[in-house]
């Protein structure tokens, strides 16, 4: 089974898991469309996902340099909506 998460705290959480040295299926890696996951098993080895929330990776990729319309190649978000978020 694998159980999905978002969250806004998501360098934290990353950081959580890689110090308790819990064991991962992957190190965080950045998705196709810009948004960060890291992937490990919880106690009774189901795999949990633990990605950026919507707004978090839009702005972060914004921070990276990236211009609305670059943003919007990649994540499919209308540009409208990418400009509210980055406000």
């Amino acid at each position: 089974m694998k159980i999905c998460f978002e969250s806004g705290h998501f360098d934290e959480i990353s950081n959580l898991i890689q110090s308790k040295k819990i064991q991962q299926l992957q190190n965080v890696i950045e998705e196709q469309c810009g948004q960060r996951t890291i992937r490990f098993f919880d106690t009774d080895k189901n795999l949990v996902e633990i990605g950026e929330t919507f707004p978090v990776f839009i702005k972060r990729l914004k921070n990276k340099g990236l211009y609305v319309n670059e943003i919007n190649k990649k994540t499919g978000v209308p540009a409208d909506k990418i400009k509210k978020l980055i406000k």
